[in-house]
């Protein structure tokens, strides 16, 4: 009898050693992730309507303003513009994509009614920024003229406006 208790007792002490070492609490680790993220302010520009270009009356240029009788029969471009932060607007200089005509002198301007938008792609005009959550059409016209009778061709340009908050 003094056997097998000592034969349990010392099964109790190799039990209690062995999972004592296996329950001892591991070292925790640990992992760190970053997030980051930016708001910027954004004017985005949609639902562009083509202009139309027409020969002057005396056939020597050509543009869109229908409100100058010069040009009558022309049509301006429209675009919208929405914008979430302040912004200030430019129009480049008409980019032939079509025929060119050649040595011509090109220009573009920019209105708005209802903001009071109004500026050229020489730089000059009243105003060219929009304030935060503004929105409207803007209404584009452009001429181009070298001076010489327009010779046949068909006659095409692009007009860029950027804003920039």
């Amino acid at each position: 009898m003094l056997r097998r208790l000592l034969f349990a007792s010392a099964l109790i002490l190799v039990s209690t050693t062995a999972f004592t070492s296996e329950a001892k609490a591991q070292t925790a680790t640990t992992g760190t992730v970053e997030f980051s993220g930016v708001v910027g302010g954004a004017c985005t520009f949609s639902d562009p309507v083509a202009g139309i270009l027409v020969p002057n009356t005396t056939g020597d240029a050509l543009g869109s303003d229908s409100s100058n009788p010069e040009y009558s029969e022309g049509s301006e471009a429209t675009i919208d513009i929405n914008c979430t932060t302040g912004a200030t607007l430019s129009i480049a200089e008409p980019v032939a994509t079509g025929d060119p005509l050649t040595g011509a002198t090109l220009s573009a301007n920019a209105t708005s009614s209802n903001l009071g938008l109004d500026f050229a792609s020489d730089g000059s005009g009243a105003k060219n920024t929009i304030a935060s959550g503004e929105q409207d059409t803007i209404r584009v016209n452009m001429s181009a003229s070298n001076g010489a009778n327009l010779d046949p061709g068909t006659y095409s340009y692009e007009v860029v406006i950027t804003a920039t908050p």
